[in-house]
């Protein structure tokens, strides 16, 4: 059960990280 949980969360941890890796190459972008 904990490994369900924590499988979502791992790629919810990842999708934020990525964003905030892109996010400011945007940034510098624009």
């Amino acid at each position: 059960m904990e490994i369900n949980k924590f499988k979502p969360n791992s790629i919810m941890q990842k999708l934020q990280f990525s964003i905030m890796a892109i996010l400011p190459q945007l940034v510098k972008i624009k």
